[in-house]
């Protein structure tokens, strides 16, 4: 009864109720989903926490069983699966196909841990694996992440603006972490980190930031920022 109801909590979305802090900023309209197994359950709410705390709220977590139907539906911008090679419930068939050589050889030492990032995989943006050999480095795996890796973790955004995007406006989000690379009237394209969109929504100039693939149609009116 007891792994039926584990089963049962893994395939429900944990969905984020929290709109206070979203309020005070522009939206960030990045969609993040968490593919975890019961094992690594605190693990998954560890993190979804953390990036709430940055000022994501769009974050779900998932069975790696529910996962391409989820990913699918809701059109999830970063997914991030937790465990390695060896986890279970299907988290370690999902992350072994995106692990390179020498992570799958690190996570099976006995204290091996860390994070791997790999960029545009189908309609996904990012995909990051957050793994250790054991559950407990797997937890220990998240903080290492979350200390160094966001600011590793880089999307192609659209910042969307209440006014034109003057050189003025496009230096100040470049020195808020976006590179700029197109702009158009009220939208500037580039790239920027994990840690840096929550720090650009909350400009008061953006409105919102989103997945800059929502906004290719201005690529051929765009101006190219030198």
């Amino acid at each position: 009864m007891q792994l039926k109801a584990a089963h049962i909590a893994l395939a429900v979305l944990m969905l984020s109720t929290s709109t206070s802090a979203a309020s005070l900023q522009g939206e960030v309209g990045i969609r993040l989903l968490i593919v975890s197994n019961s094992v690594d359950m605190d693990a998954a709410i560890h993190l979804k926490e953390l990036l709430e705390d940055i000022g994501y709220w769009n974050v779900t977590i998932a069975s790696a069983e529910l996962y391409p139907e989820l990913a699918r539906l809701t059109k999830v911008d970063v997914v991030m699966i937790l465990g390695g090679p060896l986890a279970y419930e299907g988290v370690g068939r999902l992350s072994s196909t995106y692990l390179p050589t020498d992570a799958l050889r690190e996570l099976m030492k006995p204290g091996g841990l860390g994070y791997w990032i790999v960029e545009v995989v189908d309609d996904v943006l990012v995909y990051v694996i957050i793994a250790g050999h054991t559950r407990v480095e797997t937890r220990a795996a998240v903080d290492l992440y979350m200390r160094e890796g966001v600011w590793e973790t880089y999307l192609l955004v659209a910042a969307e603006l209440a006014q034109s995007a003057t050189p003025e406006l496009i230096t100040q989000l470049s020195r808020l972490g976006l590179h700029p690379m197109l702009s158009a009237e009220a939208v500037v394209i580039g790239k920027a980190s994990l840690a840096s969109i929550p720090k650009l929504a909350a400009h008061p100039a953006v409105v919102r930031v989103t997945p800059a693939i929502r906004h290719i149609v201005l690529v051929s009116i765009s101006e190219v920022i030198p």
